[in-house]
């Protein structure tokens, strides 16, 4: 069984300010399968805040369906490319999505 560590930071905003109240942070250990199902709560969690039609429709892809079969079977091998590209630090938080890499 492969082992991933995952870091999970919380942190708290003041809706009143905008402002960081505090930050909590755990180390915790989850295999490729707790990770993706940790990540399919998150998102269900986003999408009964938001009710976002494309969050929707990545949950409707990575669900499972009859015997534990996820919806669209190429979402697993995509989770594990993401989990591989993690685990190499190669993970870019910027929030650049889009925007073109200076070469």
């Amino acid at each position: 069984m492969v082992v991933t560590a995952v870091v999970v930071k919380f942190i708290v905003i003041d809706k009143s300010t905008g402002l960081n109240k505090r930050t909590q942070s755990m180390n915790i250990e989850l295999n490729e399968q707790e990770a993706y199902d940790a990540m399919f709560e998150f998102l269900v969690s986003v999408y009964e805040r938001t009710q976002s039609g494309t969050i929707g429709s990545l949950l409707g892809d990575m669900g499972t369906i009859g015997g534990g079969t996820i919806a669209d079977p190429a979402t697993w091998g995509d989770w594990l490319e993401c989990v591989k590209k993690a685990k190499q630090g190669k993970v870019d938080k910027s929030l650049n999505i889009g925007v073109p890499k200076e070469k």
